[in-house]
């Protein structure tokens, strides 16, 4: 799935975001126009100058940068300035500032340069920001390191390079993230990954910050140098605070369970999504250049802040607590993996992803394991078998590493598998719709999946299976193109579920516009059940939620709407189908678990009504 709830990545955008910040020559009440308070120009003679950038865009305007100008900076001090903004904005995804050498978006630009390394240790507060003129109540603003990105340099000959010292807020940096205050006509006001909402146009956004730690050798108590994590050791590896989880795999499997029978257990599901799935989304055939990439909590929590956000014991507990009985891990292998054919995986991925599932084991839930984002390397613009290929090279490794795993792991062998309309080397447009030679081409990618799982043997001879439509689509093209591949033994197809993403109504539940509408709920489900039954498999909503756009009571309504019309499927005087549900947490704009502390009320409210109507109770 995407980063956020507008099918473009407004996460992988933070890594795109360097304006050149104009200073401010009349700023709002609280942001003066100061120059660096430097006290030791001796020691600073010999501290180079930096470019800093601020920056801001529109949700879903991805590739318009607001006017500014350049702040230089030459070492500790207070500095501050101003963003203009000449077109009708009100919602802004991020505020970021950026030492980046000079580039200025953070994709390929001629002559980017290396930070120096005088800012190895250097820290950033965001002391005030104010919108049209009027200041915001900044929430837990913390210090926190910029990091040094020493990824390597792009282009033939060189001379190209990534954007190398980068703070973020609001999303990347929960430390610094912007809480608004309802009075200030905010509609959003919760933690980093939520949008900003404002009531009114914005026209310019003033930001003063103070930079400290300039030239020094001190490294922060608690903190590596060129890290952004409270739980680094001395090494630069995340130290989490739980160990590996220890479980024992007994190789017990429920040969008789059919899919029908399993998918009638699982009770309510959620997603760790935006986690083991990230990628670098702006240009999907390259590495993360913001992360480490020997570092497997950096590569997991790409999208969410640091290896602080890393996926614990501690929040599986919670999932289950919070009344989930089943919890999908979407995970993108590619960008862990080798070249073709071969894509081999590298084992500390591998063994990281086994850890997380071990999780999930030991407080015994259901599990579904995907590949997730590796469209890339599974490609609508050649020829199809270079895409089965890949899709046999990745499943043959990890139904190999989980085939001793009983019956509770499901494999979900694509999650929303789907072209490009251009470039796949840029970031750009996806075709949702697809066309009959595209869901043939699904049809022969899922016959590749499950021949590569049964080939590994062991349980992965009976293991459930997952099979999507194009993009997981549930409109009638995609679900009329679907066929169901064959069982290499012949053994039928009652091991087989459909893979489907609803989110519905669509605008409103995915994109934050219109408004609520059951009957559309409705209508979505039964299309699906209705196909499922010629089928004759059972159905995973693999992804569902709404997205939080200041209309909690509507989310609350939407969600046991949702989760009662999908049991009631099961229930139907003709054509009974079975459906589970597992909720898209992109621990953002979807969130309902907090991955570090207690759940919100919004979430708690959420999470109820899809237990009570999982149990056939009215909405309280």
């Amino acid at each position: 799935m995407k980063k956020t709830g507008n099918k473009t990545r407004l996460l992988s955008c933070l890594l795109a975001v360097l304006m050149l910040l104009a200073i401010s020559a009349c700023n709002p009440p609280g942001l003066d126009d100061t120059q660096p308070d430097n006290t030791d120009s001796a020691e600073l003679e010999e501290i180079p100058t930096v470019p800093v950038q601020l920056m801001t865009r529109e949700a879903n305007k991805w590739n318009d940068f607001f006017n500014s100008s350049t702040i230089e900076i030459d070492g500790d001090g207070s500095y501050s300035g101003t963003i203009d903004i000449t077109e009708t904005v009100t919602f802004i995804p991020m505020i970021a500032i950026s030492a980046v050498g000079t580039t200025v978006d953070d994709l390929i630009r001629d002559g980017a340069e290396i930070a120096p390394a005088a800012y190895a240790n250097a820290t950033v507060t965001i002391d005030s920001v104010a919108v049209n003129g009027e200041l915001l109540v900044l929430a837990d603003n913390e210090d926190v390191l910029f990091v040094p990105d020493d990824g390597p340099l792009r282009g033939e000959g060189g001379g190209e390079g990534y954007a190398n010292v980068q703070v973020w807020n609001a999303w990347y940096t929960p430390n610094q993230r912007i809480n608004v205050e309802e009075s200030n006509g905010v509609s959003i006001a919760d933690m980093g990954g939520e949008l900003l909402r404002f009531d009114d146009p914005v026209t310019s956004i003033a930001i003063k910050f103070t930079v400290n730690g300039v030239g020094s050798d001190i490294v922060p108590e608690g903190r590596t140098p060129g890290r952004n994590s409270d739980n680094d050791d001395d090494n630069g590896n995340a130290n989490i605070p739980e160990p590996p989880v220890d479980i024992v795999i007994t190789g017990d499997f429920n040969a008789d369970i059919t899919a029908e029978q399993l998918v009638a257990q699982i009770g309510a599901g959620w997603n760790l999504g935006n986690t083991l799935d990230a990628y670098y989304s702006e240009r999907p055939g390259e590495p993360f250049h913001w992360v480490d990439h020997d570092n497997m909590h950096d590569v997991e929590t790409a999208w969410i802040g640091g290896p602080e956000n890393a996926t614990t014991h501690s929040l599986i507990k919670r999932v289950k607590e919070s009344g989930f009985n089943a919890v999908r891990i979407p995970v993108t292998w590619y960008k862990m993996s080798g070249d073709a054919p071969d894509f081999t995986i590298r084992e500390e991925w591998l063994s990281h992803v086994q850890n997380i599932v071990n999780m999930a084991v030991a407080e015994d839930l259901y599990i579904i394991l995907n590949t997730h984002h590796d469209e890339y390397i599974m490609r609508f613009d050649e020829d199809p078998a270079v895409g089965e290929r890949a899709v046999t090279a990745l499943w043959t490794q990890i139904a190999e590493r989980f085939k001793d795993y009983d019956e509770k792991l499901i494999f979900e062998g694509l999650n929303e598998p789907r072209a490009r309309t251009n470039d796949w080397n840029a970031h750009g447009q996806w075709n949702w719709n697809g066309n009959d030679d595209f869901y043939i081409t699904i049809n022969r990618w899922n016959q590749a999946f499950v021949n590569a799982v049964r080939a590994t043997g062991g349980n992965n001879q009976l293991r459930h299976l997952m099979l999507a439509t194009y993009g997981a689509q549930s409109t009638n093209g995609p679900i009329g193109g679907f066929e169901l591949p064959n069982e290499p033994d012949s053994s039928g197809t009652d091991r087989f579920i459909w893979s489907i993403h609803v989110y519905s109504p669509h605008n409103w539940a995915h994109n934050g516009n219109g408004s609520y509408d059951v009957s559309a709920v409705q209508n979505d489900i039964e299309r699906v059940a209705n196909r499922a039954t010629e089928l004759g498999i059972p159905v995973i909503f693999g992804e569902w939620g709404s997205i939080a756009a200041n209309n909690i009571d509507e989310r609350v309504q939407h969600a046991h709407d949702y989760i009662r019309i999908a049991t009631e499927m099961r229930e139907r005087n003709s054509e009974p189908v079975v459906m589970a549900c597992f909720w898209w947490d992109n621990a953002g704009d979807f969130r309902i678990i907090n991955r570090n502390g207690a759940n919100s009320d919004n979430g708690k409210r959420i999470i109820n009504a899809i237990t009570r109507a999982r149990e056939g109770l009215p909405l309280e």
